[in-house]
């Protein structure tokens, strides 16, 4: 096997004088056509964003000024003072959002002390509040209190924790009404570490296969490529961060994802 710049296992190519089957040959060529098919339009937006992020930044900063400097000016009509001051919050808003968007197209960050993970957890909802707001999922949250502090990676945990949102919005696709995704954490004195789970109540799910991609182990295959092929990134950035996932599902409920991430000592 060889490795990816993703670190994936890829199969290697046959020895001199040797060959796979023709048919083996053709499913995995098939498979990686496909993969690079849904990647291109991504990995065009992703290397796009940068730059377009700083274009539009530009652009608010204008619609802020003008709406500030209106608003200095004596207005007697409450709805202009009020319209006024709704450019002004959605423009701001507009800014932090895009500012989110252009440091998840950054390199990750060093590890720092994460002193506030519910803060974290909000960031990462922040970035799909619409997505689940149009799909009618309604977010259930249940967060200890006084959590221990950590040590991680924000950046990449913010890309772990918004990848298990797309998982668990792909379980939720076969509930007609009643989606949900409960999340919880936790802190395990026994384990030394918090605890994130991530509970969604949909249906549907190859358990068996889902559990494979979340381990970082062994080659991908051509049935694992027209699946959610990457959970396999997100298995091995928990484990670059020191932690551990576990899926599992529970009777009434669709996947829970476990991520547990050791603390400060």
């Amino acid at each position: 096997m060889t490795k990816t710049p993703g670190n994936r296992e890829v199969p290697e190519a046959a020895p001199a004088g040797e060959t796979r089957p023709a048919a083996v040959e053709a499913c995995l060529l098939s498979a990686w056509e496909r993969v690079l098919s849904k990647l291109c339009g991504p990995l065009l937006v992703g290397k796009l964003t940068p730059e377009v992020v700083h274009d539009i930044n530009n652009l608010l900063t204008g619609i802020l000024g003008y709406a500030e400097l209106l608003n200095m000016k004596p207005i007697q009509d409450e709805g202009v003072k009020k319209g006024l001051e709704t450019i002004s919050f959605s423009a701001e808003k507009c800014k932090v959002l895009l500012g989110r968007m252009a440091a998840l197209a950054r390199e990750e960050s060093p590890p720092v002390p994460l002193g506030d993970l519910h803060a974290a957890l909000e960031e990462a909802l922040e970035l799909r509040r619409c997505a689940f707001r149009h799909q009618q999922i309604e977010v259930v949250k249940d967060p200890a209190s006084n959590l221990p502090p950590l040590t991680l990676d924000g950046l990449r945990l913010q890309k772990i924790l918004l990848w298990l949102f797309l998982a668990a919005e792909e379980a939720l696709g076969g509930r007609e009404e009643g989606r949900r995704i409960t999340i919880q954490s936790r802190f395990e004195p026994e384990k030394g570490c918090v605890s994130i789970l991530l509970i969604a109540n949909g249906f549907g799910v190859n358990l068996s296969a889902w559990r494979r991609l979340l381990t970082p182990e062994g080659p991908l295959t051509a049935e694992d490529l027209d699946g959610p092929f990457w959970l396999r990134q997100v298995g091995l950035w928990v484990e670059e961060l020191g932690g551990t996932v576990e899926l599992r599902m529970e009777e009434g409920e669709g996947p829970i994802f476990d991520l547990c991430f050791p603390v400060i000592r």
